[in-house]
């Protein structure tokens, strides 16, 4: 079992609690948004928010990669065992969660990891309405009084004229039930799955922080890159790992650095950032991302003002399934995760 150490840096904790409020007694579900293995980077928020004295739980999508789950489309609720179902499109479970065919998802190695503790699930089959109408039910009946959203790469922040983007349909579903429910969203491991290139970041990230979206930038404490670690080693998930590498290599004094110069000038400092980035080759060649030293970082954005000024908001249709919606995208020219490997 993973505890939570302690922590005693207060310029973290004081930029924490100002990037999300105060959380000292608060419930606070942590959600992976883009499927995959989302769910893991959700970790450190985790440990985060519980040293902050919240009851934390991490949650992520029913919807995997055929590595990790054959059927490639999202599963419902009632295809878990040992999963109570708390609304049509939200469950809860622990460790022993697998589906009825037997496939144990990332989620339940999370809980594992973390001491058995409990997990969300979350279906977005039917849609980005239905979403947020679950995940309002499941916040009433666990007493959940806040729910952060995390994308691992930042294909969140595409705008779906990018032709690297290959899977926007779980990250646009879940921003926009992040925003009606006025959610942070953070960005994790930027630049790890491919779909986003340096250029189409930074300037979806200009606009962003002209119209003060971009809230601000955390990192991962040490005391968490072993529990980090230590899920990555029961999840096959190659985005997250390649954030706990770059922290590990990051000198406290560029840190605090990067820190600085991210909270006083950030489009200045992620263009100097990634223009020093390297090339990385992902899923043997056929995606190439980027490594920088903001992937070691959390990046914070208003979900509303994400999904106001994006692309997907112009004709997206909160009500039609997954499927309509991935209709509508191939018509528009957009790949979608139905067309994954």
């Amino acid at each position: 079992m993973i505890r939570s150490p302690s922590r005693t840096e207060q310029p973290e904790r004081l930029q924490f609690e100002r990037l999300f409020g105060p959380v000292s007694g608060k419930r606070v579900a942590v959600l992976g948004i883009g499927g995959g293995g989302d769910a893991v980077s959700t970790v450190p928020l985790v440990l985060e928010l519980e040293r902050l004295g919240a009851v934390a739980i991490p949650g992520g999508l029913t919807w995997k990669r055929r590595e990790h789950d054959p059927e490639r489309r999202p599963r419902a609720v009632h295809e878990f065992r040992n999963l109570r179902q708390l609304a049509p499109s939200v469950g809860i479970g622990r460790r022993e969660m697998v589906t009825v065919d037997g496939v144990r998802h990332v989620e339940a190695h999370i809980a594992q990891a973390l001491g058995d503790r409990e997990v969300l699930v979350i279906d977005p089959s039917q849609g980005s309405a239905a979403v947020l109408r679950d995940l309002k039910t499941a916040s009433k009946e666990l007493g959940i009084d806040l729910i952060i959203g995390v994308d691992v790469g930042g294909d969140v922040l595409c705008m779906g004229h990018e032709t690297s983007l290959e899977s926007p349909l779980c990250d646009q579903t879940l921003l926009h039930a992040l925003a009606g429910l006025n959610s942070p969203l953070v960005l994790a491991s930027l630049g790890t799955d491919g779909e986003i290139q340096p250029d189409d970041f930074i300037a979806r990230f200009s606009q962003l922080c002209a119209s003060s979206a971009f809230l601000g930038a955390l990192d991962p404490a040490d005391d968490d890159l072993d529990p980090w670690e230590a899920v990555l080693r029961g999840a096959n998930t190659e985005s997250s790992r390649f954030a706990v590498v770059v922290r590990r290599g990051l000198h406290p004094a560029r840190l605090a650095e990067l820190r600085a110069r991210l909270a006083s000038e950030p489009v200045s400092a992620a263009q100097e950032i990634l223009a020093r980035a390297s090339t990385l080759p992902l899923r043997g060649g056929g995606r190439t991302g980027h490594l920088s030293e903001l992937t070691a970082f959390f990046l914070v954005f208003d979900s509303r003002a994400v999904w106001e000024s994006g692309g997907f908001s112009k004709f997206w249709r909160p009500d039609a399934t997954i499927r309509e919606m991935h209709q509508e995208l191939v018509e528009r020219g957009i790949k979608t995760e139905f067309g994954e490997s």
